[in-house]
């Protein structure tokens, strides 16, 4: 666009006179101050939601490890299930969080996810009128946080920038790169390419973000990993605190 608009102002010699000149200079600055502000509040809505992201994924495997700890306090019967529910569980959480939500395969882990929750649920629930106690109540309590924050989740990744707001800075940035050329007296590469380049420097940063389960800056799922090895390794008998993002397993 900057070459291009550039031949053009060359050919029409809009820059020879110093007036129009003015003007053509005074519209370009006014657009990269516009544009500036819009990637910058661009910017600032994917950040938050990114950095919420990954907290949650972290809540989300401090959550499922405190459930299995309390599992192992259920009645024999529905203690060895839920177990075993939960080992699962993880696992299909933590690869779910690798996968963009377009994917046949997500949709299948999400649907295995609704599944898995039904199931826990019941056993939860069976434990709960079989043995009655405070222990009990507390683990089906606890199960609907689990619960709770695996809907969190999604929906955290489904909100992203809207469609409008890109197809506005893709045009806005046009505009921009149109007056940068439009207002050159003489072609200066330096000068032509840094401006298109910061912009897509920019945008591309945020749109990684935005998307975090594609692109170069995507979520850590550590914490899911951890919780998943640990689970496969650690006997139904064990009480060994489980702690797997660094953060000490929530009290309640």
């Amino acid at each position: 666009m900057v070459e291009v608009v550039y031949r053009l102002s060359v050919r029409r010699a809009v820059n020879e006179e110093a007036p129009i000149h003015e003007q053509i200079v005074n519209e370009r600055d006014a657009l990269r101050l516009l544009l500036s502000l819009l990637l910058g509040f661009t910017l600032a809505m994917a950040l938050p939601r990114f950095d919420q992201l990954r907290q949650m994924i972290v809540d989300e495997a401090n959550s499922v490890g405190a459930r299995y700890l309390r599992a192992q306090l259920l009645p024999a019967e529905e203690k060895g299930r839920v177990l075993g529910l939960l080992k699962e569980y993880v696992g299909v959480r933590r690869r779910s969080a690798e996968l963009r939500l377009d994917t046949v395969e997500y949709q299948s882990l999400a649907k295995r996810t609704r599944e898995l929750q039904s199931e826990l649920w019941e056993q939860a629930v069976s434990a709960g009128r079989k043995a009655p106690s405070p222990i009990t109540w507390l683990f089906v309590s606890s199960l609907n946080e689990t619960i709770t924050l695996a809907e969190k989740r999604r929906a955290s990744v489904e909100n992203r920038v809207q469609v409008s707001v890109w197809i506005m800075l893709f045009l806005i940035a046009l505009l921009t790169s149109f007056a940068t050329g439009y207002s050159s007296r003489r072609r200066i590469w330096l000068a032509f390419l840094t401006t298109p380049i910061m912009v897509a420097i920019v945008m591309g940063m945020t749109a990684d973000m935005d998307s975090p389960r594609s692109g170069l800056i995507r979520t850590d799922v550590r914490s899911l990993r951890r919780v998943e090895e640990q689970l496969k390794s650690t006997p139904v008998t064990s009480t060994e605190p489980l702690e797997p993002a660094g953060i000490s397993t929530p009290s309640k």
